[in-house]
């Protein structure tokens, strides 16, 4: 019989993360936390920067996206999802 761990996990590759004697889940969960509440801060000193530049610029519409900056932000934004999944579960 499998033991609990492997059975909550469904595969030995997530087992590890939902043993109870996980001893760093603690410190990764915080991590991840940390990590957001510092994008988070980035995003808002970056909005509040734009904001004063474009109080006197003029209104400058940005040139069509490439074929290959397409494909990066579309890998960016795929990678963060299963980076997410992989910490959700």
């Amino acid at each position: 019989m499998r033991d609990r761990n492997e059975v909550r996990a469904g595969n030995h590759h997530a087992g590890h993360l939902y043993r109870e004697n996980a001893w760093n889940r603690g410190s990764i969960n915080h991590a991840v936390l940390f990590i957001r509440a510092a994008r988070r801060t980035i995003a808002a000193r970056r909005f509040t920067h734009q904001a004063e530049k474009s109080a006197n610029a003029p209104v400058i519409t940005p040139a069509p996206a490439t074929t290959n900056e397409r494909l990066r932000s579309h890998f960016l934004r795929v990678s963060k999802v299963i980076a997410h999944r992989a910490i959700a579960t």
